[in-house]
């Protein structure tokens, strides 16, 4: 059971600024556990004037998107913990786990390059903590690195069950609350058109990673690189028709060097 609340104000100090501060509240009962949590944020825009665009002439009004924009924003989130396998209907866990919280943040500017095409460019942060159900499919560096003989030549080795400890190990692992974070910078051409072709261009410099054994480590499932063009266009009878490219970067493994310290390759 869930109940929420929203309170969100419109500020306008002058002209130019809009702010947004807002709170939302949860109230969270799964049978067992009773969570509540309150999120406050703040999200703002700057108008610095129009923008001068080729093929536009001479401006007398200037709309929303044939001016500069400076944006940024902050807030607080919370969610139930959440299986790493999204399976509807156990795809989040019991409350007991408590709630993950994030702390995010992002800067950034939105621009008109010509008569329907615009350019927007943001940087972001975001804290997590705790991180729990961390899925971690990726070798250990104990397992990739040789280790030294343990018994004389000729002697028989003895199983110690060292297979079950690693189990148990992997398990406890996945409910051990963790640091995390993820940062990076977007960036995106779009086109915009109600008869001609339209679409966007986008490219994602990020880094997700965990605190592990005291270090950060990228996650396992982390994409550093991550290209989009789409594209499409306008057909008689309603119908549209349109293409979509997409570039990921590989994903981190395990190396002897350490721990998610090298690339597997792109697709």
């Amino acid at each position: 059971y869930v109940g929420s609340i929203w309170l969100e104000a419109l500020l306008r100090p002058n002209d130019a600024l809009l702010l947004r501060p807002g709170i939302r509240g949860d109230v969270r009962y799964d049978g067992n556990t009773t969570l509540a949590a309150a999120d406050p944020r703040l999200s703002g825009r700057y108008n610095l004037g129009p923008v001068r665009m080729p093929l536009a002439g001479t401006m007398t009004t200037a709309r929303d998107d044939e001016v500069l924009w400076l944006k940024a924003a902050v807030g607080l989130y919370h969610q139930p913990p959440r299986f790493f396998i999204p399976v509807p209907g156990i795809d989040q866990m019991p409350l007991k786990y408590g709630l993950l919280s994030a702390i995010q943040t992002t800067i950034g500017a939105e621009m008109p390059l010509a008569v329907g095409l615009s350019l927007d460019v943001q940087a972001f942060y975001n804290h997590m903590d705790p991180v729990i159900f961390d899925l971690e499919v990726n070798a250990p560096l104990s397992s990739v690195r040789q280790s030294a003989p343990d018994r004389l030549p000729g002697q028989t080795p003895t199983d110690s069950g060292d297979q079950d400890n690693d189990v148990q190990a992997a398990f406890e692992a996945l409910l051990k609350p963790q640091n995390g974070r993820a940062y990076g910078l977007e960036v995106m051409i779009r086109r915009k058109s109600r008869t001609g072709v339209y679409g966007w261009l986008s490219y994602t410099l990020s880094l997700s990673e965990r605190q592990k054994e005291g270090v950060w480590a990228a996650f396992d499932f982390d994409r550093t690189h991550l290209l989009n063009l789409v594209a499409a266009m306008p057909l008689p009878r309603n119908w549209e028709i349109g293409a979509r490219f997409q570039y990921q970067h590989g994903k981190p493994t395990t190396t002897t060097a350490g721990y998610n310290t090298a690339r597997t390759d792109g697709f």
